[in-house]
């Protein structure tokens, strides 16, 4: 057995010690306690951003949409003009190949009628 002046010093020495374990574990419960707060927050800020991003890719995608259906407005009053026009130009077309045959007809008649006149004034010519 160690001497009871010895044993008196080792004894506050020991609970230096302890008190320094528990200190450390203290520190160390703290430090755990705010790295779960930490770990809280960054949950709490994550999904803030998560939530953040799916409210803007739904507008994003809204935008999208009410674009789409404008255009495709858009296209099919067009298409519409379009296909207006498309008979209205067939339309020309067909009335230009009847004015065009009656244009030949009534050019035909017209020769007819100038060899009949050339024919007619030299019959007039010889009579005389």
């Amino acid at each position: 057995p160690a001497p009871p002046g010895v044993a008196g010093v080792a004894r506050p020495a020991a609970l230096t010690m302890r008190q320094r374990v528990e200190a450390r574990r203290a520190e160390c419960d703290e430090l755990e306690a705010e790295l779960e707060v930490l770990r809280s927050e960054a949950l709490v800020a994550a999904e803030a951003r998560h939530s953040q991003a799916l409210a803007e890719a739904e507008d994003a995608e809204h935008s999208f949409t009410a674009g789409s259906a404008v255009m495709l407005a858009e296209y099919a009053e067009v298409h519409g003009r379009i296909a207006v026009l498309e008979a209205e130009l067939a339309e020309a077309k067909e009335l230009r190949s009847e004015v065009e045959a009656r244009n030949l007809e009534v050019v035909r008649g017209n020769l007819r009628l100038d060899r009949e006149a050339q024919h007619v004034q030299r019959e007039i010519e010889e009579a005389q």
